[in-house]
């Protein structure tokens, strides 16, 4: 089973961005999460074109921005591009995955300049308990953390320290 996982970035990328933690999209999916707020995040998995949609849609129902995901021939991420409402590109991602789950992801500007880097941690039973979030010059700006329950959200914990992101 796999877990979708909200996740909050920075800036310009502020609402929620899912990714199956474990990083593999094994089976065909049709989701809906609905968020307290009123908006709502859409995903369709289509396993036979190798290829994640996720839509969010503001408490009005009005698209937000829209998120296109590559799979690998293994069903993991490779890359993705996020488009705002008016279909215009915001980010592109790219995805390290190793053990069958996202390790790393890369936050790119639409001209592949370095924005964001995050590194994921899992616990023993391979749910995300922590996302440090680092800037482009490798500081540490957050970590997320999870109390391991996949119903929870992962919250943001913002770093009172900037060390510098290993290489």
């Amino acid at each position: 089973m796999r877990l979708l996982i909200p996740i909050f970035l920075i800036g310009s990328l502020t609402a929620p961005v899912t990714l199956l933690a474990q990083g593999s999209y094994t089976t065909p999916l049709s989701k809906i999460l609905r968020y307290d707020d009123g908006s709502k995040l859409t995903i369709q998995v289509d396993t036979a074109n190798q290829r994640v949609e996720e839509n969010f849609y503001d408490r009005s129902g009005a698209l937000g921005w829209k998120l296109v995901r590559e799979l690998d021939e293994d069903l993991q991420p490779m890359r993705a591009i996020k488009f705002d409402s008016q279909d215009q590109i915001v980010s592109r991602h790219k995805y390290i995955c190793l053990r069958g789950r996202v390790e790393e992801e890369e936050i790119l500007s639409p001209k592949n300049a370095l924005l964001a880097r995050m590194v994921y941690f899992y616990d023993k039973k391979g749910r995300v308990i922590r996302i440090d979030h680092f800037n482009a010059a490798g500081n540490l700006v957050s970590s997320s953390k999870s109390s391991g329950n996949p119903t929870e959200p992962i919250r943001r914990d913002v770093s009172s320290s900037t060390p510098t992101a290993p290489r």
